[in-house]
């Protein structure tokens, strides 16, 4: 009877401490979450940096699995593989105001740029992903949904450390 009862909580143990690893994964303790969201179908994005400043990562994938962590190697060199532009006007919907904002890199053939653009004409956010093959120049457009969105692209307006590029 003690052997069946150790080996059920060896199991949720080993359960639980599954859980809490494959959570952690888009974030670890040493970062600070800068951006992130979930697409329409299901996946996670989240947009992190050390919170000394030592990188700045990318992590997509399933709410279990990060199946794409950019840079791989974590270190200060990985802010100078990501671009950050931006395009802001002001003055209400009679002067057709917007904020767009992407951060951009290029791995394995491919362009990803993460962007949250807000139009006050059509009083619309919109946030997704879209992906580039640069070889053929094909889109492909990854929505995101706007009420699972934490943080804000704007944060790396004033932040020296990433490539800024003009709109």
């Amino acid at each position: 009877m003690k052997a069946i009862k150790f080996s059920i909580f060896i199991l949720c143990f080993l359960f639980v401490q599954n859980k809490l690893l494959s959570a952690q994964s888009y974030k670890l303790s040493n970062e600070l979450e800068i951006y992130l969201f979930e697409t329409s179908k299901g996946k996670k994005l989240s947009i992190c940096k050390d919170k000394n400043d030592k990188y700045l990562v990318y992590r997509f994938g399933t709410k279990s699995k990060v199946e794409l962590q950019y840079p791989v190697v974590l270190n200060e060199e990985s802010w100078g593989k990501f671009s950050y532009s931006f395009y802001f006007r002001g003055g209400g919907k009679e002067n057709a105001a917007m904020d767009i904002n992407s951060l951009t890199f290029v791995n394995g053939g491919f362009k990803y740029s993460v962007y949250d653009d807000y139009s006050a004409e059509t009083d619309e956010t919109t946030v997704g992903i879209t992906v580039t093959q640069l070889s053929n120049k094909k889109e492909t457009n990854i929505k995101g949904v706007l009420k699972t969105k934490k943080g804000a692209l704007s944060a790396f307006r004033d932040n020296d450390l990433v490539d800024k590029e003009e709109e």
